[in-house]
């Protein structure tokens, strides 16, 4: 089965060095969105919704207010945003409509973990989540409402001054395999439980590779809680620790219970799969799919289940962000409920689609009972010059249909009550794919990153608008 949406560890293969520079012209987007037909070959407009979530392109007034400075006789400083529209062609997959957020020159006052001054809700010391008036959002340490607005990979070089020319342009956390000795900004340490245990040993090895998750081993949980414990040792105490990632994009999809159960009799894996056939009715030999979507389930939450224990055990300050989920996995509602019953929030790396759509948005928080993060996204460019064979993104024409994308994206995810955040992958090119937001001679992509910044001047005053 080929899954187009499969992607894998991009952070285990070596760098190829490129010094082209991108930024060409950045053009005004039109008013009103181009009506370009979606190339329905590539794309099954069943699962993609190019109008949902568009943005009124009227003015619309928001307003920011101090209120440790505000009395009630102050007059408030409305903050006006407007949208725009345009359409970006892909690669392969047709052409969609951006919504694109106008020019914003003001910049909200925030913490210095980032978080909105105009709100606080309580603080712990620690970042959480809060569910407030049906919308959820991180909290910062100090108690300030947060919205991740982040990247993967960061690593210091080239004369950027980290982490202040990445905050100044938007972003205020530092995603998955990001230097962690860059300090004054929030990052996010993972650790692969299940990968991990699935290497421990040949046998377990064997099992992995086979996408058996021997997660009933008689040595799992002791491994998951040992581990656990090791790995929060240097964190546990750190507030700018924004949470944990448990795993990288698991194979979950293709578990099967008949591989389980071609196992040795006497193997715990089976003995565990054996059992549950028989406490649901089903018979050896002849298991429904129904049967089959009910154990996928049943195995990835006793995974996360499992290492969501040993890690609120051994810290309970610090968030549990998921598995990062990809692939069919985000659409598979057994899967999606399993693993979001045992995490704080629900990371997910989305590629393949222009954008989610509200519908399963809301099946993410619906069916998974917790927010939800989108921990990968990005688009590649064919005028930076590099081949772009590598990675899951979308390939587009331009640094200005990757800014427009972005907008989209953000714009959408913003405007929904179960998103807390957005983290773009990656930092630097890499692979001589047009990945990140800097080149590899550390050369910003101006257009892109202007459209980050501007998104992120006032992410919080915007969000108020988009859930209104």
């Amino acid at each position: 089965v080929v899954d187009n949406d499969e992607s894998t560890n991009e952070e285990d293969s070596s760098a190829v060095v490129d010094t082209s520079k991108t930024d060409s012209n950045n053009t005004t987007p039109e008013e009103t969105p181009i009506e370009t037909p979606v190339d329905t070959a590539a794309i099954d407009t069943a699962d993609v919704d190019t109008t949902d979530n568009e943005i009124d392109t009227t003015t619309v007034d928001s307003t920011v207010v101090d209120t440790n400075e505000v009395d009630d006789t102050e007059i408030e400083t409305p903050i006006t945003f407007s949208f725009s529209s345009n359409s970006v062609t892909t690669a392969e997959n047709g052409t969609f409509t951006a919504q694109l957020l106008d020019e914003v020159t003001t910049l909200a006052l925030t913490s210095q973990y980032g978080g909105w001054l105009d709100k606080n809700v309580g603080a712990t010391g620690y970042f959480y989540v809060k569910e407030i008036d049906g919308a959820w959002h991180f909290v910062d340490p100090e108690g300030y409402l947060f919205y991740s607005t982040g990247v993967t990979t960061v690593s210091a070089g080239g004369g950027i001054n980290l982490p202040d020319d990445l905050i100044d342009n938007g972003i205020n956390v530092m995603g998955n395999w990001s230097d962690e000795d860059i300090d004054g900004i929030a990052f996010s340490p993972r650790f692969s439980f299940l990968s991990k245990f699935g290497s421990s040993s040949d046998e377990r090895e064997a099992l992995f590779d086979a996408d058996v998750f021997p997660v009933f081993d008689a040595g799992f949980e002791t491994f998951v809680d040992e581990e656990a414990e090791d790995f929060v040792e240097e964190y546990k105490d750190n507030p700018w620790v924004f949470g944990y990632y448990t795993d990288n994009e698991l194979r979950l999809h293709y578990i099967d219970i008949d591989a389980y159960l071609a196992l040795a009799t006497t193997d715990d894996n089976y003995i565990a799969a054996k059992s549950w056939l028989d406490g649901v009715g089903g018979t050896v030999g002849s298991v429904t799919d129904d049967e089959k979507d009910a154990f996928r389930g049943y195995v990835a939450e006793t995974y996360m289940e499992t290492v969501n224990s040993a890690l609120k055990k051994h810290d309970p300050n610090h968030l549990n962000l998921g598995c990062r989920i990809h692939a069919s996995v985000k659409w598979d509602e057994t899967l999606v409920a399993a693993i979001g019953k045992h995490v704080d929030v629900n990371s997910i790396n989305f590629y393949n689609r222009w954008a989610p759509t509200t519908d399963e948005m809301d099946m993410w928080i619906d069916v998974g009972t917790s927010p939800f993060l989108i921990s990968e996204f990005y688009t590649k460019a064919d005028d930076s010059g590099l081949g772009n064979e590598d990675g899951a993104g979308w390939g587009v024409t331009s640094q200005e249909d990757r800014a427009s994308h972005f907008q989209n994206m953000a714009i959408t995810l913003m405007g929904h009550r179960g998103s807390v955040g957005w983290t773009w992958f990656r930092y630097m090119d890499k692979n001589d794919a047009n990945k990140g937001i800097v080149d590899e001679s550390y050369n910003w992509y101006t257009v892109l990153v202007a459209a980050m910044k501007n998104v992120g001047n006032e992410r919080y005053a915007l969000r108020e608008f988009l859930l209104e």
